[in-house]
C-alpha cells in the first residue's frame, strides 16, 4: 500500500525551480495570475492555508504550476503544505471547485456591503498602481490584496458606508462600485463638495441646469436609457472626473 505523505514545508526558489522540472504538465500558466502570487509572496501577504503542492505516486509534480513559478519569477520563498502520494490519474479531479471571491472573504470578516466594498478596493489599488480603474492587462489584485487595502485604509468602507445609506439613487446611473469609488477620492479631499456634488447626482437636492453635477447627471440619465449611448466603464469615469473639476 502507498500512503500518501504531508508536510509543511518552506519552498524556495531553488526548490520551487527543481520541482517546476519534474512537472507532468500542466494547463497554460497565467502570467497576470503568476504576477498577483509573486506580488503576495514579495509583500509577506502568503498564508499557510492548507493549499497543498502535490506530487503523485510517481513524483511527478501535478498541482502547484502557479505557486512555484511565482516563487521563482518573485524570487521569495513560501511556506505550503507539500502532498507526496496521490494518485496517477487526478489531474481531471483537480480545480474544479467554486473561487472564493474577495467579497467572500470580506463577509466572513464580518463586512457590510462587501460586493461594493471588494470592488471599490480593487478599483483604488489599480488606481495606485497606476492602471486606472481596471486590472486588465496587469497583474490580478488577490483576495488578500484587498483584504489589506481594506484593514489599511478604513476610509474605504466609510465611502461604501456613506454611499450605500444617502447616494443609492446614483445606481441607476452608473456602477455602484464606480460611484462608491469616487465618492472615496473625492471625499477624501473635500468633503463637503463630495456630498453636495453626489446629492445632485443622486436627485436628493436639485440646482440650476448649468451646475456641473446637474449637467453631468443629465448625461448620465440620457447615456443610462438609451442603449447605444452605453458607455465603457472608462469612458464613464472620464466624464465623471470632468464633471467634478468644472
Amino acid at each position: 500500500v502507498f500512503l500518501m505523505k504531508m508536510i509543511n514545508e518552506t519552498v524556495t526558489p531553488e526548490l520551487a525551480a527543481l520541482w517546476l522540472a519534474k512537472s507532468g504538465g500542466n494547463r497554460k500558466i497565467g502570467e497576470r495570475r503568476v504576477a498577483s502570487l509573486a506580488g503576495d509572496m514579495v509583500a509577506d501577504r502568503w498564508q499557510l492555508n492548507g493549499e497543498a503542492i502535490k506530487f503523485n505516486k510517481a513524483g511527478v509534480l501535478v498541482d502547484g504550476h502557479h505557486r512555484l513559478t511565482a516563487c521563482v519569477s518573485s524570487g521569495a520563498a513560501f511556506r505550503s503544505l507539500i502532498v507526496r502520494g496521490v494518485e496517477l490519474d487526478i489531474t481531471d479531479t483537480l480545480d474544479t471547485g467554486k473561487s472564493r471571491s474577495a467579497a467572500d472573504v470580506l463577509k466572513l470578516h464580518g463586512h457590510a456591503n462587501y460586493c461594493i466594498l471588494a470592488s471599490v478596493a480593487r478599483q483604488n489599488i489599480s488606481y495606485s498602481r497606476g492602471t486606472g480603474l481596471t486590472t486588465k492587462g496587469a497583474a490580478r489584485v488577490t483576495n488578500a490584496a484587498i483584504r489589506q487595502e481594506v484593514n489599511a485604509n478604513p476610509a474605504l468602507e466609510q465611502a461604501v458606508t456613506l454611499f450605500s445609506s444617502a447616494y443609492r439613487g446614483v445606481t441607476p446611473l452608473m456602477p455602484p462600485s464606480l460611484a462608491a469609488f469616487f465618492l472615496y477620492k473625492f471625499g477624501s479631499k473635500y468633503p463637503d463638495k463630495a456630498a453636495d456634488f453626489f446629492a445632485v447626482l443622486a436627485g436628493i437636492v436639485s440646482t440650476t441646469v448649468s451646475n456641473p453635477a446637474s449637467v453631468l447627471r443629465e448625461k448620465l440619465i440620457k447615456n443610462a436609457s438609451v442603449k447605444k449611448y452605453k458607455l465603457h466603464p472608462r469612458d464613464l469615469a472620464a466624464i465623471i472626473i470632468k464633471g467634478w473639476v468644472h
